[in-house]
C-alpha cells in the first residue's frame, strides 16, 4: 500500500454484495482510509478491509494496527486542517483534509463515516451506507 510495507486483507461477508452508491465517491474515501491506515501501521503489518451487510445497511470497516486515536479526539481528526502532531518535525506528513474529504463523500451518499474507539492501539473507521436490494 502506497510506499509504506503493510499490506491489506478483505473481509466478506459474502461472496458478492450488491448496493446502490456513487462508486467514485466511496473510491475516494476508501482511498484516503486505506493511505492513512498504511501511514500510520508498523511495517510487516495487516490492514483489515471488513465489509457486511444487513437489511438496513451496508458497513465498511477499515482497521488498523497503528498508534489509535485518544477517545478525546474521536470526533476532532474531522476538521479540516486538523493534525494530532503540528511540528513541523513530525513523522508523518499531510495537510488534516483526507478524512474531512472522505466524511464528505460518504454523506453525500447519504451515509456516515466514524472513528470507532478501539481502547488502545489502532484506529478503527466505519463507514456505514444505506443497503439496497440485491439486483
Amino acid at each position: 500500500m502506497d510506499q509504506h510495507k503493510s499490506s491489506a486483507r478483505m473481509i466478506l461477508q459474502e461472496s458478492e454484495i450488491f448496493w446502490k452508491c456513487d462508486p467514485v465517491l466511496l473510491d475516494k474515501a476508501l482511498r484516503h482510509l486505506l493511505s492513512n491506515a498504511a501511514k500510520f501501521s508498523p511495517d510487516d503489518t495487516e490492514v483489515r478491509v471488513i465489509i457486511a451487510r444487513d437489511t438496513s445497511q451496508l458497513s465498511i470497516r477499515v482497521k488498523d494496527s497503528g498508534p489509535g486515536i485518544p477517545d478525546n479526539l474521536q470526533e476532532k481528526i474531522f476538521q479540516p486542517f486538523w493534525q494530532q502532531d503540528t511540528s513541523d518535525t513530525r513523522e508523518q506528513q499531510g495537510i488534516g483534509l483526507g478524512l474531512t474529504i472522505s466524511r464528505q463523500a460518504i454523506r453525500k451518499m447519504g451515509g456516515e463515516l466514524s472513528s470507532e474507539a478501539c481502547g488502545g492501539a489502532g484506529a478503527e473507521f466505519l463507514i456505514t451506507l444505506p443497503a439496497c436490494p440485491s439486483q
